[in-house]
Order: structure tokens, then C-alpha cells, then sequence
């Protein structure tokens, strides 16, 4: 039996899904994989003083842990958008108007210049904040809508929700 999400989420879209029991032990898997990931960050995160997070340097183009995390805020904040604008019945543009799925490295540069000038106090509010609006979607969406592939059209093919734990 697959242990992770990621190989659940890989099975279904193969096969898609299959015996209810199958699409409950993906969607606790969704669950488990979102929480061992950010206790390890957390945990990470404790160990490192306010003032050392927002030094640059802590990627290859010179990102500071506070830019992380600004990024993956912003990333959470866009699927929200995305999903609310997809409720709404409109058609958002994603993964930014006049972007497309392979501009990815001009996308996370504007949300870089987006955040960078943040405080770390702010970015780290809505690093809890997002997530828990991440986790709020992910509990009120039916198990079959998270793992129907071509369900949320915001996604870009392919569509599944393995993006949702990254």
C-alpha cells in the first residue's frame, strides 16, 4: 500500500480512484504529509533567531528564510484566490495574467518583489494565517473533488492536488 501522498496521488492519476477505502487513506495521507512537513519546518524555523532570518543568502539567489517564507505565503495566498475565483464561477489567470505555467521562475519573482519588504513579524503572521486557510480548504473540499483529476482548472494540467502539500 503507498505509505505518502505524493504515491497515492500518483496511483489515482493513473488509475483514478478506485475503492472508497483507497480515497480515504490518500486523503490521510494529504493530511499526515502536510503535518510531519511543517512540524519539521517549525521545528527548523525554532532554531533560528528573528534577526539571522531575514540575513540573504540562505539560497543561490540570495533569499533570506523570511523570503521563503514570504513565498510559500504567497503561493498559498494565490491558490486561495484561485479556488474563491473558480467558486465565483470566473476564470482566473494563472498562474498570473499574461503568465503561463512555464514562466514559474518569473512568477516567483514577482511574488519575491511582492513581499520582500515585509516585515518578518508580518510574514511570519501570515505564514500561520495561510496555512490554516490551506487546511480549512483542504477540510471543506469533498475527498473526491481533491482527487478528481481536471476538477480545479486553475491547477494547469496536469490537474491533481499533489501541488497542495508543496
Amino acid at each position: 500500500m503507498p505509505a505518502t501522498f505524493s504515491e497515492w496521488a500518483t496511483i489515482l492519476e493513473l488509475t483514478g480512484p478506485n475503492p472508497q477505502v483507497e480515497v480515504k487513506y490518500c486523503v490521510e495521507a494529504l493530511f499526515q504529509e502536510i503535518t510531519v512537513e511543517r512540524e519539521a519546518l517549525n521545528t527548523l524555523l525554532k532554531q533560528i533567531k528573528a534577526r539571522q532570518m531575514t540575513l540573504p543568502g540562505v539560497t543561490p539567489g540570495g533569499w533570506s528564510v523570511k523570503d521563503i517564507l514570504a513565498h510559500v505565503v504567497g503561493w498559498q495566498g494565490r491558490i486561495l484566490k484561485w479556488h474563491e475565483a473558480e467558486q465565483r464561477g470566473e476564470t482566473p489567470a494563472v498562474p498570473a495574467p499574461g503568465l503561463r505555467w512555464g514562466d514559474l521562475k518569473r512568477f516567483n519573482e514577482m511574488i519575491y518583489q511582492e513581499h520582500r519588504r515585509r516585515s518578518l513579524k508580518a510574514v511570519l503572521l501570515d505564514y500561520e494565517v495561510f496555512h490554516n486557510r490551506m487546511i480549512a480548504l483542504i477540510e471543506a473540499t469533498s475527498d473526491a473533488d481533491l482527487l478528481a483529476v481536471g476538477r480545479f482548472k486553475w491547477m494547469g494540467p496536469p490537474t491533481s492536488v499533489r501541488r497542495i502539500p508543496s
